[in-house]
């Protein structure tokens, strides 16, 4: 989320959203700007920060048929990214990426809770 703070039609974007609850964010530790977007509405899951994904993936209108996810990775050691889209009823990608969501979600509310 570093990019974010150069970015601030996004940041924007991004405020509003959590305002209507609409924000979820997966990352290796809070920062400012995500206490920021929790204290406006965002749910915010921090993962152990040795973790380093892959790929990073976004999904928008999730939970509507015309969900889309955009899947982005580094494709070289210069630091080039590509990002790739996926429609959830054109490709089994999009789903996959919900299904990951999901599985983090209900792990993340087990640790807040204390059930593992």
């Amino acid at each position: 989320m570093s990019w974010l703070h150069s970015a601030s039609d996004v940041k924007d974007l991004l405020l509003q959203k959590s305002k209507l609850n609409d924000v979820e964010l997966f990352l290796p530790k809070a920062n400012a700007l995500s206490d920021e977007l929790e204290k406006e509405g965002a749910t915010v899951y921090p993962y152990d920060g040795n973790f380093q994904p892959k790929v990073r993936f976004t999904v928008i209108h999730p939970g509507r048929d015309d969900a889309r996810v955009a899947i982005g990775r580094s494709i070289n050691k210069a630091g080039d990214f590509e990002i790739k889209k996926y429609s959830m009823g054109h490709d089994a990608t999009c789903a996959l990426a919900v299904d990951i969501l999901d599985l983090i979600r209900k792990r993340m509310s087990s640790r807040k809770s204390g059930q593992e």
